[in-house]
């Protein structure tokens, strides 16, 4: 019997959330509530990550269910699925303006054809949100919250502001490799790259 995308669901649950939420994941575990705590301040701006609180701004309003997420930019994770062989996939970046008064930004995930039989889906989780501001687009809302999820996944320290990364195995979108460039260094021969 072939293996669909619908079979895959799981496989592409998983390894978003481990990988891109860097949340834990195992049966029966109540993740319990974790009381709203500042991520970090990237431009002035508090951003709430889904690492350190849980997601606080409950289900969109109904009447605004069929706003779309705005697209912002696309990259490759080389890493996506870390086994005993790293397995890469794209990555799609949107924000969500259907919360009144806040951005939320969720990254999609595919896993690259071979990781497992079939097709694999992809896979939408929130990583970020952080309030509407006057003169905010949805870009700018957007590079914040990217520039916080992207110190998050360096393990950068909350008083960091730098990760070493080789932006260049990531491939980003011409939207998002400025983003890339503003928070990674590029890793030298006495560096690790994360």
């Amino acid at each position: 019997m072939k293996r669909t995308a619908k079979d895959n669901i799981g496989i592409a649950r998983m390894v978003s959330v481990q990988t891109i939420s860097r949340r834990s994941l195992g049966y029966g575990l109540n993740p319990g509530t974790r009381p709203p705590v500042v991520s970090r301040i990237i431009d002035g701006h508090e951003i709430y990550s889904d690492r350190k609180c849980d997601f606080f701004l409950g289900q969109p309003p109904e009447d605004r269910e069929h706003i779309r997420h705005h697209l912002i930019g696309r990259f490759y994770h080389p890493s996506l699925a870390s086994t005993q062989f790293d397995y890469g996939g794209d990555a799609k970046v949107a924000v969500d303006t259907r919360f009144p008064g806040w951005y939320v930004l969720w990254i999609g995930t595919k896993l690259d054809p071979g990781f497992m039989p079939g097709t694999m889906p992809w896979f939408w989780d929130y990583v970020c949100w952080t309030e509407k501001v006057k003169g905010d687009s949805v870009y700018s809302a957007g590079a914040r919250m990217f520039k916080c999820w992207l110190l998050d996944q360096g393990f950068a320290e909350p008083d960091e502001d730098h990760i070493i990364l080789d932006v260049e195995a990531w491939w980003p979108s011409h939207r998002l490799k400025p983003l890339f460039n503003a928070v990674c260094i590029p890793p030298t021969k006495n560096s690790t790259e994360t």
